[in-house]
């Protein structure tokens, strides 16, 4: 628009919920609009008043995002659309029948608007204010090529009416979170405004109800960070979790690695070549090749980012420290060519820890640097995270021991702890393995939200741009790079949780609330409680009634202890739909024993213990031992898999392929996305595997 008419948007009376358009210099303004609010039942009433033509009246039907706008006695069927952005288009009765359409251009600045012709011509725009004073809303730009009269009239009622829909309820649900305290009533740092004592008993309540040793919570809000410890960070010695307790964030970096990616992208000078949209095999031709050429060539970087390259997740392919040949993110990014796909690019969201190890590889090829080191450089640094280490034996050898928390496993029939120290996992760097404390980690966030530090308006966008859809249900979980994007109550809530042997964790915020927060705790059913924590406090920052809330506790649990993995009867069923019972195992063990080996898999060695057959693959990333129960004709087995780090179980299915008597291949079902089995060959005996 080159020249254009400015319209000042206020509220007049907070308590009454009446919202004024003027016009003219502040001391001098003309009343052009007014309108009375309602926010229990959300409508709006315009008066004829000013150079209005009105009256006109919007209704909005919950938070279904239906609008009902009547303005100058015409009826104006103004229906949002699309699932990305907020946008509805209408029907112009003063332009007979033309379209125009508003929407929001900036994903997660949805409060900016423009409303664009049928052309794509921007005719008007509306620019919230940037610090919300409670009076203040934004403004509005009218072109002035625009028609006046009943034209402006029905721009302004439908931008308004979206506006009013995005940010007056956003407003008006500020206020509760913050309760003035002193540090000493709830365990709270930094600085006074922080969760009320009754939300610092909840938090402890659902510790010690969830058998979770420690837990550590900072938030920010507007700015101003607080923290708090709750519980300890070790059970023997003990030891209490404090804020600065260092935890094992696991899936939680992975908004880090993205942004990591993202600041190349950014650099055109250093690596013009490295683009969401560019090929990953033309920025790693040697080490990037897939099972299939059209997936080679296909697959960008936008796809590792997004877990939509079609691969599965192959979680027990890669080795770690403790494998006489570690994979690096180099060999696991090379041994992508002997794992087989399993979908078509872009067609479904399979989440794959792999290529975030990937993206690391990217940045260490193009960088130069150690991944470790470029985190540091970019991030830790230059955001003040000090206590903030890829890996934990990079903590320690700086000294940063007696601070790392120690990763539990509760036994429910045993009633008791299981204590163990998170390994370390460079072989699935980028992935997760960040060592980190809330009051590091709350920078992190703070930097996203503020665009602050390495964090530029460009890497926001593009770190937000969402690129999957993982649940096309009622809160639209997408997932965009590193973070997970989902809509509550008409909202947006930026995310992303992480889970490992151990520990569970959790960092958000909610964009137009300026409002985050890290929850960190050290045992497997802190999974469960920081998704509750954080669930909770988003309510509190909506201002959810609390009749309206829902039981946040019991929905996560359950999700939680639902099992994902199929149990033995339908394994059984699977395997030999006509065998009730288990068969009695006649042929010998040795039958089976050996060596066996998958390209993408590697080794695995059959041995016989206890009278059974037995898998040791704890040289694994995620390393596990097999033990198997015989199902039916002597080929078709029950594995149980069970985690070395925290005894985790479940049950797989398992067969072996016989051949004049003896075992020639052996198939696990190590990978859910798969149709298949993952197949092994047996190694001849005197030939190397």
């Amino acid at each position: 628009m080159s020249q254009t008419r400015s319209l000042n948007v206020d509220f007049t009376s907070w308590t009454g919920k009446h919202l004024e358009v003027t016009e003219g210099l502040p001391n001098q303004r003309t009343l052009v609009y007014a309108a009375d609010l309602n926010f229990r039942k959300p409508h709006m009433i315009f008066q004829a008043t000013g150079s209005a033509r009105l009256p006109a009246t919007v209704n909005f039907h919950s938070f279904s995002r239906s609008i009902d706008v009547s303005v100058n006695g015409h009826q104006i069927a103004f229906k949002p659309h699309g699932v990305f952005k907020y946008e509805a288009s209408f029907q112009s009765p003063a332009l007979n029948g033309r379209v125009l359409t508003w929407k929001n251009p900036k994903y997660m600045n949805p409060a900016y608007l423009e409303c664009r012709d049928e052309h794509g011509a921007v005719v008007a725009t509306f620019t919230p204010n940037r610090g919300w004073t409670m009076t203040k809303a934004g403004r509005l730009e009218l072109d002035l090529r625009l028609p006046s009269g009943p034209v402006t009239d029905e721009v302004v009622v439908t931008g308004l009416a979206l506006a009013y829909y995005i940010i007056v309820q956003t407003i008006a649900a500020r206020g509760s979170l913050v309760t003035k305290v002193t540090v000493a009533d709830a365990g709270w740092h930094k600085y006074s405004a922080v969760p009320s004592i009754e939300f610092s008993d909840r938090v402890k309540r659902l510790r010690e109800e969830r058998h979770v040793p420690g837990l550590a919570l900072a938030i920010v809000d507007h700015g101003r960070i607080a923290s708090a410890g709750y519980g300890s960070a070790s059970l023997d010695p003990p030891q209490p979790c404090t804020p600065d307790t260092l935890f094992d964030i696991a899936s939680a970096s992975k908004s880090l690695t993205a942004a990591s990616v993202a600041l190349l992208v950014e650099d055109d000078k250093r690596y013009s070549e490295v683009q969401y949209e560019a090929p990953m095999s033309a920025l790693l031709p040697d080490d990037f090749v897939l099972e299939d050429p059209v997936y080679t060539a296909g697959v960008t970087v936008d796809d590792i980012l997004s877990h939509r390259t079609g691969m599965a997740s192959h979680d027990f392919s890669y080795l770690s420290p403790r494998a006489s040949a570690p994979d690096t993110a180099r060999s696991v990014t090379r041994n992508l060519r002997h794992l087989p796909l399993a979908a078509s690019i872009r067609s479904k969201y399979i989440y794959c820890n792999m290529m975030y190890t990937v993206a690391t590889h990217l940045v260490e090829e193009k960088t130069g640097l150690p991944f470790a080191d470029f985190l540091e450089d970019r991030f830790f640094r230059p955001l003040g995270m000090a206590s903030t280490n890829l890996q934990p034996q990079r903590a320690r050898d700086r000294g940063l021991t007696d601070r790392i928390a120690t990763g539990y496993r509760w036994n429910e029939e045993q009633r008791e702890h299981r204590g163990f120290q998170t390994p370390d996992c460079p072989e699935a760097q980028g992935a997760g393995s960040i060592i980190t404390s809330v009051t590091d980690y709350i920078r992190w966030v703070k930097a996203m939200m503020h665009r602050q530090g390495p964090v530029t308006e460009s890497l926001y966008q593009g770190l937000l741009k969402p690129r999957s859809i993982q649940d096309p249900g009622e809160e639209e979980r997408l997932y965009a790079a590193g973070w997970e994007i989902y809509h509550y109550r008409g909202h947006a809530v930026v995310s992303h949780d992480g889970a490992v042997a151990g520990f569970g964790s959790t960092h958000f915020f909610l964009p137009g609330f300026q409002f985050g927060a890290v929850i960190l705790g050290n045992s497997d059913t802190a999974i469960p409680v920081v998704t509750t924590v954080a669930r909770e406090l988003i309510d509190q920052v909506l201002q959810v009634p609390h009749a309206e809330r829902s039981d946040w506790n019991s929905i996560e649990w359950t999700s939680w202890e639902t099992e994902d993995s199929p149990g033995e009867t339908e394994l059984r069923e699977k395997l030999c739909p006509d065998t009730h019972e288990p068969e009695p195992q006649q042929f010998p063990l040795s039958t089976y024993t050996g060596q066996y080996k998958n390209l993408g898999y590697h080794e695995l060695l059959v041995e016989a213990k206890d009278d059974r057959l037995f898998v040791d693959a704890t040289d694994r990333s995620f390393g596990f031992v097999l033990t198997f129960n015989h199902v039916g004709k002597q080929s078709k087995y029950i594995a149980r898999l069970k985690d070395y780090l925290d005894g985790f179980e479940i049950s797989i299915a398992a067969e072996f392929v016989l051949e004049d008597g003896k075992a020639v291949s052996l198939g696990l079902g190590l990978e859910e996305e798969m149709e298949d089995l993952v197949w092994f060959a047996k190694v001849e005996e005197g030939r190397n595997a």
